[in-house]
């Protein structure tokens, strides 16, 4: 589990920025309700200002607390992107299947609910025409390698929204086959 106070407080910004979230040009709507709202380079210094005060030392504590939980040695890699998906009751998310520009990486992503909706939600992965569900808590964080499998997420229900927070990495796979994640 990830640190929950963290992850009240990027959840709260949410909630108090939805007006925000919705005319911002990085905002992309996603299945029937919902939308999807992408915020890059969140490291820097100028990204809380930019994002109209969001909380970015809490953002960049939860990626710590992912990269030292999954053992992904920080000193190599940097986030290629980090989102944020805002849902509602009856988004239908798309299925996803990433691709790498390297061969000899993939991109993984480091993911962790911090707003559980009432029913749905968890994690689905298809592999081989066989879906996989992966029952996840609030502030229970996994791991998603996009090129290997696709992904998507349990289609939402009841009142209380899907706030996910996701980072993305290429990491390389002889890192990936040495810690047992393929």
């Amino acid at each position: 589990m990830i640190n929950s106070s963290a992850g009240i407080k990027i959840a709260n910004w949410v909630f108090n920025n939805i007006a925000l979230i919705k005319k911002h040009p990085d905002s992309k709507k996603k299945g029937k309700k919902g939308f999807s709202f992408t915020l890059c380079n969140l490291q820097t210094s100028n990204a809380k200002e930019h994002f109209h005060n969001f909380p970015s030392v809490e953002l960049k504590y939860i990626e710590e607390e992912l990269l030292h939980l999954y053992k992904i040695p920080r000193a190599n890699y940097s986030a290629t992107g980090v989102s944020i998906t805002y849902a509602a009751k009856g988004y239908e998310p798309h299925w996803t299947q990433d691709i790498s520009e390297k061969e000899d990486e993939y991109t993984t992503h480091l993911k962790v609910l911090i707003n559980k909706p009432v029913k749905g939600g968890d994690p689905i992965r298809r592999t081989n025409d066989e879906e996989v569900i992966t029952p996840v808590s609030r502030y229970e964080p996994w791991l998603c390698i996009g090129e290997k499998d696709s992904y998507s997420t349990v289609k939402i229900g009841g009142e209380s929204p899907y706030i996910l927070l996701s980072f993305s990495y290429h990491l390389n796979k002889r890192v990936l086959k040495k810690l047992a994640y393929i």
